[in-house]
């Protein structure tokens, strides 16, 4: 079933979205809007107010102002269809979050949840109990665990929430810009293959802030590509780029110091992406190929208008984001966890108790049938033996040890039927014969009740071996050698003589 996926970009002068049509198969891009942010309204000097007080006059009381956020998420809503969906992403605003890279020395998930918040703290310039954090693995290995943590403090994340609720927007996944860019870069990454021994970079350039994310190639088809570096700026300006190129320059070296892997291309996206010249400019001053983003992967009906593409990436990104599956950064857990995916637990849990309940009835209705085929099966038993014991014993008998008792007991003439045959002896001494002898069997005689071998074998170690071996059963007792001799070949000639002590002979056993 396909799902309604949006990715809401919450820039400071324009909310942007896309929004994914997605299945199991795979996605497509079905809509996307920008609408801008009204400017905020200025508050009353608090000078005016002053003046008010001293001259006597009331201060002129205005309405509040509007809520620009909710403004424009109810045109945003119309423009799209709604902004009910089964998932929504959002990223927080860049100036509202920190990230670190962190290495522990295990890799076992459990030791990384019970660890990580002691290295968190020793980062902050607050109490951990205010801050909300959550990490992403980027590599596993030499039993150590290298993660991105991103930690926000509890009360942004909790005010834009309910911001956001108040226009019935419930995000479902909270995470950070550059993990949004680093979802449509890993995406590029997969369609396009890229070499294991490569990495590819995306730069965000914006107004607001400028994204540096930076991903490693896969080792093949089943894994896809994998964080090597992301990093988040301050915002450019058309008139002073340079300073932002020397940082970019500086972040870039770095990032190449760290992964080792020299860049293969830098894509170019964002807000300012569209200024004449700049991927030229950025490629001669960073030494690295660059070229603007291009077509966005999925949007095969062109519901990304050509002129939007570089403004809309990072919504893309997000709803990319809302799309993926796995253990990925995300700020709604603790006390912001997603409520709806409580729900969908309920719902999920009543119906595997409804499966529960259909699956016992018919595991109840099997068993009362077998129960049900045994009862017919045992009293075609119980007639069959009534029919038996009436021929034989004259009387019926349904009590399989009591029709047994009466068969072996007193002078009746079943009781003379031997229960142990010649051919059971035959068996047990043949069978009791070591496998690492090499005995040639000249004779073996057998009754009921007793047995007679001769035999040659190699040695006299050899015949007591023999004998040692048919003692061993329960049902050979009493086991005398009898004649034991050189014959002219050299090897040893033996008789040994045996009581068969099970059936009938019981009464002989010791």
């Amino acid at each position: 079933m396909a799902q309604k996926i949006i990715g809401l970009d919450l820039g400071e002068e324009s909310l942007r979205a896309v929004v994914l049509d997605a299945g199991l198969r795979g996605y497509e891009v079905v809509g996307s809007a920008i609408v801008p942010l009204d400017p905020p309204t200025p508050a009353v000097p608090a000078i005016a107010i002053a003046v008010a007080e001293v001259d006597g006059s009331e201060p002129t009381q205005e309405a509040a102002p509007p809520d620009r956020l909710a403004l424009a998420l109810e045109t945003l809503g119309a423009q799209i269809g709604g902004l009910k969906a089964d998932v929504v992403a959002v990223a927080l605003p860049g100036g509202q979050t920190a990230t670190s890279f962190v290495t522990l020395p295990f890799t076992e998930s459990k030791k990384i949840d019970a660890t990580l918040g002691f290295e968190v703290e020793n980062l902050l310039p607050f109490d951990l109990d205010e801050a909300v954090f959550d990490y992403q693995l980027v590599s596993q290995r030499d039993g150590k665990s290298e993660l991105l943590v991103g930690v926000a403090r509890e009360d942004e994340v909790r005010s834009l929430l309910e911001r956001l609720r108040e226009r019935g927007v419930d995000p479902r996944v909270m995470t950070l810009p550059g993990l949004a860019n680093l979802a449509l870069l890993t995406e590029l990454g997969s369609r396009e293959k890229l070499p294991a021994d490569a990495t590819e970079g995306l730069l965000d350039l914006g107004r607001d802030r400028t994204i540096l994310s930076i991903i490693r190639g896969g080792k093949d088809e089943r894994h896809p590509p994998s964080l090597a570096f992301v990093r988040s700026m301050g915002g450019a300006d058309e008139a002073a780029l340079q300073p932002m190129i020397r940082e970019i320059r500086q972040t870039l070296f770095s990032a190449q110091a760290r992964s080792r892997i020299p860049l293969q291309r830098l894509r170019l996206t964002g807000e300012l992406a569209g200024i004449e010249g700049l991927a030229a400019r950025l490629s001669q001053a960073l030494g690295v190929p660059v070229e603007h983003l291009g077509q966005l992967p999925g949007d095969t009906t062109g519901a990304i208008p050509a002129e939007r593409r570089d403004t809309l990436a990072q919504a893309f990104g997000l709803a990319l984001r809302g799309h993926a599956r796995g253990r990925l950064l995300n700020l709604r857990k603790g006390a912001f966890a997603y409520r709806g995916d409580l729900d969908y637990l309920k719902g999920k849990v009543s119906r595997l108790v409804g499966f529960a309940a259909v699956l016992l009835l018919l595991v109840g209705a099997n068993v009362w049938t077998q129960l049900h085929i045994l009862g017919e099966q045992e009293a075609a038993l119980d007639q069959a033996l009534c029919e038996s014991t009436q021929r034989v014993l004259g009387s019926c008998e349904t009590d399989f040890n009591l029709a047994l008792s009466k068969l072996q007991g007193g002078d009746t003439k079943a009781s003379q039927i031997p229960t142990a045959s010649a051919l059971e002896v035959f068996s047990e001494a043949t069978n009791r014969v070591p496998s690492g002898v090499n005995l040639r069997v000249d004779e073996i005689d057998v009754a009921l009740d007793r047995l007679r071998v001769r035999g040659v074998v190699d040695s006299f170690d050899e015949v007591d071996q023999v004998v040692a071996e048919l003692r061993k059963s329960r049902c050979i007792g009493d086991v005398k050698p009898g004649r034991v001799q050189k014959n002219r070949e050299e090897r040893i000639e033996f008789t040994l003589d045996a009581l068969y002590v099970c059936g009938q002979n019981a009464d002989k056993a010791g």
